[in-house]
C-alpha cells in the first residue's frame, strides 16, 4: 500500500488580505499524492494552481489550513535544519524555461549551484562529473555544461530545468505547467522524459497544467480546480470517461479532436455558475475515488 507523501489540508491563501478588495486564490482546498504518483491539478488560468504549487515550495504562507510532508507540518518547521531538508525534498519545474535559467550562469553553474548549498559535492571535478550524469539523464551532452543558457532551445533549457530539479536528489517535484511555453512536437519529448524519471528516480510529481490531454496521458488522479476550490477529483480514466461537475464537463469539450469531421461539428459547452446558490458545498465521494464539489441535495 502506498503511503502518503503530501497532504494539503484545508488550504486557504488570501491576496491583499487586508485590504478593501482581498482576493481569494484557494480556498479550502484539499488533497494528497502517494509516493511515486503524479497528481494532475487543471483548471483555467487564475483558479490558483500555481498559488497551491507556492504554498507547498514555502513560497508562499497560507492564510489558514495545513500542508504536511511525510506527516510533518511545513508551516512550522522548528529550525534552518529542518527547513532546508524540506527544501532538499521539494523541487520545481517552472513554466517558462527562458526566464527560469540565469542567462548570466553557465550550465555547470545553474545545475551545480544547489548541489553546493546542500554540501553534497566536494570538489570541482565531483561537482562537474555529477552535473555532466544529470545532463546526459535528461537528454544531453556533457559538454553542453560550458555553455549558456541562450545558446539552446526551449525544450533543451527545459530539460536543464528539470535537471537542475534533481540535483538535490527531491522525493516530489512541482511541475509548474512545465510544458505549456513549448511547440507541441517538444511537449510529448518532455511529458515522456519525466515519465522515464519518474520510473528511475521513484519520484512524485504534482503536475500544474491547462492542457488537458496531456494531464490525462501523465496523471494517475486528477484534481480539477474553479476559483480556488476543488469542483472534482478521480483517477484520471474516471475523470475523462465520466466527469460528473458542469465546470469539469465544459473543460473537457474544448480538448481537440485529431478528426477533422467530428473537430468541426464538436461544440464547447459553456458553464455559468449559480451564484444566487448560498447553500453549503463540499467534496463529497459519490463513488469510489471520485469526489464532486455540492450540497447534500447533489446540487453543484
Amino acid at each position: 500500500m502506498s503511503k502518503t507523501i503530501l497532504t494539503v489540508d484545508h488550504l486557504t491563501h488570501v491576496y491583499n488580505r487586508y485590504s478593501p478588495k482581498p482576493v481569494k486564490a484557494v480556498n479550502d482546498l484539499s488533497f494528497e499524492i502517494e509516493e511515486g504518483e503524479t497528481f494532475g491539478l487543471v483548471g483555467e488560468s487564475g483558479c490558483g494552481k500555481s498559488t497551491t504549487g507556492k504554498a507547498i515550495l514555502k513560497l508562499h504562507k497560507p492564510t489558514s489550513g495545513d500542508i504536511r510532508f511525510r506527516d510533518q507540518s511545513i508551516l512550522h518547521l522548528k529550525n534552518r535544519q529542518e527547513r532546508a531538508a524540506y527544501r532538499k525534498s521539494i523541487q520545481m519545474i517552472f513554466q517558462d524555461p527562458y526566464s527560469s535559467l540565469n542567462p548570466k550562469m553557465t550550465i555547470e553553474s545553474v545545475i551545480g549551484e544547489s548541489m553546493e548549498i546542500f554540501s553534497l559535492v566536494n570538489s570541482r571535478d565531483e561537482k562537474r562529473e555529477k552535473v555532466g550524469e544529470l545532463l546526459e539523464l535528461v537528454g544531453l551532452e556533457k559538454s553542453h555544461m560550458d555553455r549558456y543558457p541562450h545558446e539552446f532551445s526551449g525544450g533543451q533549457r527545459q530539460r536543464i530545468g528539470i535537471a537542475r530539479a534533481l540535483a538535490v536528489t527531491p522525493e516530489l517535484v512541482v511541475c509548474d505547467e512545465p510544458i505549456s511555453s513549448l511547440d507541441v512536437s517538444v511537449q510529448a519529448q518532455i511529458v515522456n522524459l519525466l515519465r522515464d524519471l519518474q520510473q528511475l528516480k521513484n519520484l512524485s510529481y504534482l503536475f500544474i497544467a491547462h492542457d488537458l490531454s496531456m494531464v490525462k496521458y501523465i496523471s494517475r488522479r486528477i484534481g480539477v480546480m474553479y476559483r480556488g476550490r476543488l469542483v472534482e477529483l478521480a483517477f484520471a480514466e474516471e475523470l475523462y470517461e465520466n466527469p460528473i461537475h458542469p465546470y469539469t464537463q465544459s473543460l473537457l469539450s474544448t480538448i481537440p479532436v485529431p478528426e477533422p469531421l467530428i473537430e468541426r461539428k464538436r461544440q464547447a459547452i459553456p458553464y455559468v455558475p449559480d451564484e444566487t446558490d448560498r447553500a453549503e458545498k463540499k467534496l463529497r465521494e459519490v463513488s469510489k475515488g471520485h469526489f464532486v464539489l455540492c450540497d447534500e441535495a447533489g446540487r453543484y
